[in-house]
């Protein structure tokens, strides 16, 4: 990884290269459903951060956290999330 992408990741710069940097970077609160079962509710600012913690956090169920995404990333798509 590139030292612009990593400082990009930390500093949640405005282009990530998502496929689609327009939904992904949304400014929205969501937070893991996964985690709220184990301990505090931590509070994602965007999609692209959700996406990074079901990857390193939860990496072993990606079909479940997935389908989250995806249909996080459709309702953003048709503006029910704004």
């Amino acid at each position: 990884m590139s030292n612009i992408q990593t400082s990009s990741i930390k500093n949640g710069a405005i282009n990530h290269h998502t496929p689609e940097d327009s939904v992904y970077l949304k400014s929205i609160r969501v937070s893991c459903h996964l985690c709220n079962l184990t301990g505090p509710t931590k509070i994602r600012t965007n999609a692209w951060r959700l996406h990074c913690h079901f990857l390193h956090e939860h990496g072993h169920e990606e079909k479940l956290w997935r389908e989250i995404e995806d249909s996080l990333c459709k309702l953003i798509r048709l503006g029910v999330l704004r």
